[in-house]
């Protein structure tokens, strides 16, 4: 299950649409967000062919971006430790409706921690 603070929703941006994932208080670097993007992949593989792409892990890393794809839908990932979120954007608001759909059973609202 993937814990998030505000509940997700797409949103227009610049030249296209976001969905974006607060998983973390800003500068939080025990959240996994490479683990959190396998985690979602488990979920879409199961529904359509998918795939990451990203690039390699370094300690204390920020502002990573990288393409996910599912089904014949491709989103730009990026997360920001030092914004604590996930990001998945798409110029086409339909696969962004489905993405966000496709996610729904394994996204869980939870308060701000103290």
């Amino acid at each position: 299950m993937i814990t998030v603070y505000i509940e997700p929703r797409v949103d227009a941006e610049c030249k296209g649409w976001d969905l974006t994932l607060q998983v973390g208080m800003a500068f939080d670097f025990t959240r996994p967000f490479r683990d959190i993007l396998q985690e979602i992949m488990v979920r879409l593989c199961a529904s359509a062919p998918c795939g990451l792409s990203m690039p390699a892990y370094h300690d204390r890393e920020d502002f990573v971006e990288g393409t996910l794809d599912w089904g014949s839908d491709s989103f730009h990932v990026h997360y920001e430790y030092s914004l604590g979120f996930l990001s998945l954007w798409s110029s086409d608001k339909a696969a962004l409706d489905r993405l966000s759909a496709g996610l729904a059973g394994i996204v869980a609202v939870s308060p701000w921690p103290e």
